[in-house]
């Protein structure tokens, strides 16, 4: 009867699935993200983002164990088009922003590139994710140009909030085939100081943004780009709630078979034999 009662009091304490964890990602070298649709006056965008390798890195006398992405946005207006390569470094811990390089060959001059460091880093993200939070991502940005008086320190102050939960289907690349897929995703709503209103959906299915929508002040809608092909593999799952109930009620059951049988064994056993006196043995 104890073995059972402990079964239950542990059942209960057991937590409850979740449709959407919103947890931190766990990505590997060579997990990568693509997408397309149209940014501003660029009716064709396309971009790639992949994990590049985890390593260490210096900045402001300060070390960090990092994950370097390499994002590749391409712009095409009719038969014109041009590719922007960023290198970027998020915190392995919390996924916090640290640093950003810009390749800008296609500017004047030639081969020019740009720096941005952020100090503290950049937290995009507040893991786990719910819905009704907020917070403001604070840093100081410093951007560093290859040409001369090109260095700014700005102030970044940016208010994210999740907003909701929302199922979006999209058609993505699996293994060379298109098909449509749910992607269970947070809202992350960010507001610029430049009053402009971000949305970007996060899904733990792919581990990072499955779709970034962008609205002017007036509500104009200024771009648009989903997932459509994308290589992540989720860490393993916890074992599943029911799973864990049934080898709960299993070890229980064999517990209390256990029980029995050795009460069922004493009462069967014969009595010691009486003393010399006629009487049985005293007793411990």
């Amino acid at each position: 009867m104890s073995a059972s009662i402990a079964a239950i009091l542990l059942v209960g304490t057991l937590p409850s699935p979740v449709m959407a964890s919103g947890d931190k990602p766990s990505w590997s070298v060579g997990d990568y993200w693509e997408y397309e649709g149209w940014v501003y006056y660029y009716p064709s965008f396309k971009q790639r983002i992949e994990v590049l390798s985890e390593e260490m890195l210096f900045q402001n006398g300060k070390s960090y164990s990092a994950f370097k992405l390499l994002e590749q946005d391409t712009y095409s207006y009719g038969s014109l088009a041009g590719t922007v390569n960023y290198t970027l470094w998020y915190q392995s811990t919390d996924l916090s922003l640290i640093r950003t390089e810009a390749d800008l060959s296609y500017m004047i001059p030639p081969n020019a590139t740009a720096t941005v460091t952020y100090d503290p880093p950049l937290p995009v993200f507040q893991f786990p994710m719910n819905v009704g939070e907020t917070w403001t991502s604070s840093s100081n940005i410093v951007v560093n140009k290859t040409c001369t008086n090109c260095t700014l320190l700005i102030p970044s102050n940016t208010d994210r909030e999740i907003t909701s939960i929302v199922d979006l289907a999209l058609t993505v690349n699996v293994s060379g085939q298109r098909q449509t897929q749910t992607f269970r995703s947070f809202v992350l709503k960010e507001h610029e100081w430049t009053a402009s209103n971000l949305l970007h959906y996060y899904s733990d299915d792919a581990g990072f943004w499955v779709k970034h929508e962008g609205f002017a002040s007036n509500g104009t809608r200024s771009f648009e780009y989903s997932l459509t092909s994308f290589n992540y593999a989720p860490a393993p799952a916890p074992p599943d709630t029911i799973i864990i109930v049934i080898i709960i009620v299993i070890v229980a059951a064999a517990i209390t078979i256990i029980i029995i049988m050795v009460r069922i064994r004493r009462k069967t056993s014969p009595n010691p034999p009486p003393n010399q006196y006629g009487g049985l043995p005293p007793q411990p």
